[in-house]
């Protein structure tokens, strides 16, 4: 009888562990989403800018030297779209 009741204990305590950890998992899950979130915003809102500004520089331009520069950032909004894509992802998982 004490080893029933000893086995019914563990198995109480094995099942709040578990309860404990889903509940600690399901937080940290929502932590992840809310980061995930304020980063995607904080990321996307200033590159969305600069993608734009760098699209009226190519029309107005004609120094050569700040073509350059221009052509230098029509080059890295792949990476920033890249970046931008990473976030969407991750923000699907």
């Amino acid at each position: 009888m004490f080893i029933f009741l000893r086995l019914l204990r563990k198995a109480k305590l094995a099942e709040e562990m578990a309860k404990q950890a889903q509940i600690q998992a399901e937080n940290a899950n929502a932590a992840k989403s809310n980061f995930l979130f304020n980063m995607s915003h904080d990321i996307r809102t200033p590159m969305n800018a600069l993608l734009g500004y760098n699209q009226l520089l190519e029309k107005e331009l004609t120094d050569p030297q700040l073509m350059h520069y221009q052509e230098l950032c029509y080059y890295q909004s792949s990476t920033m779209f890249l970046i931008w894509l990473v976030l969407k992802v991750a923000k699907w998982n």
